[in-house]
């Protein structure tokens, strides 16, 4: 008897052969979890720090760095503004009021530059 091409029952595909396990003795103690690397050969070691002339941008400490001079800026923002309005409200003229505040726009971050850059106490004792 010969089947047609188009059957009405669908295809069952064949059962997959059950795959042993391998018994945990047979197999190598390595200790190595990384099965990529042929048996043998040594692992690179990771370099710890990158040298010093090839720093990255993202690095603690340039991200410090550009974190202390937005937050002095916001601060030199914040004080000319109020500069700014105190000068208005007490009644100085609009020109000097504006020459005050970019007065406080450059000489806040100056000052916290410098404020900075004074060396602490050798002791915190003292």
């Amino acid at each position: 008897m010969v089947w047609p091409t188009t059957s009405p029952t669908p295809v069952q595909p064949a059962a997959a052969e059950p795959v042993a396990a391998t018994p945990a003795s047979s197999r190598p103690a390595t200790g190595r979890t990384d099965t990529t690397r042929p048996e043998g050969t040594p692992t690179p070691p990771a370099p710890l720090t990158p040298p010093p002339d090839e720093e990255p941008e993202d690095s603690p400490r340039v991200a410090g760095a550009l974190r202390t001079w937005v937050e002095r800026g916001l601060m030199a923002v914040l004080a000319a503004l109020t500069g700014l309005g105190v000068a208005l409200w007490v009644g100085v003229g609009r020109t000097t009021a504006v020459v005050v505040a970019a007065g406080l726009l450059v000489l806040v971050p100056v000052a916290a530059w410098i404020a900075a850059s004074v060396p602490g106490p050798d002791h915190p004792e003292n």
